[in-house]
């Protein structure tokens, strides 16, 4: 789990990163509830595989490891673009 400066709690599953506000409301900002692979793109459009390790940058950027693709991913919340910063999904 990784916290913003306004408390936004940011929570990986096996193929999605969920955003629970400070007042409990819980979104779906990147990735599949059930569907896991490797894309990057728009909100939902993203796929991951088993996130792991998350951590907010100090832009705002939400940094995944996403541990079967073996890539680290940018999530820039502004746009709800996931992007791949490292790794290619293979090992």
């Amino acid at each position: 789990m990784a916290v913003d400066t306004d408390g936004t709690r940011f929570v990986c599953t096996e193929s999605a990163l969920y955003a629970f506000s400070p007042n409990g409301m819980k979104s779906l900002i990147a990735g599949h509830k059930t569907k896991t692979g490797f894309a990057d793109g728009e909100g939902t459009d993203a796929r991951f595989d088993a996130p792991f390790g998350i951590a907010v940058d100090g832009e705002g950027n939400v940094l995944v490891a996403d541990t079967n693709n073996h890539a680290l991913r940018k999530v820039t919340l502004r746009c709800g673009t996931v992007s791949t910063i490292a790794g290619n999904g293979e090992e």
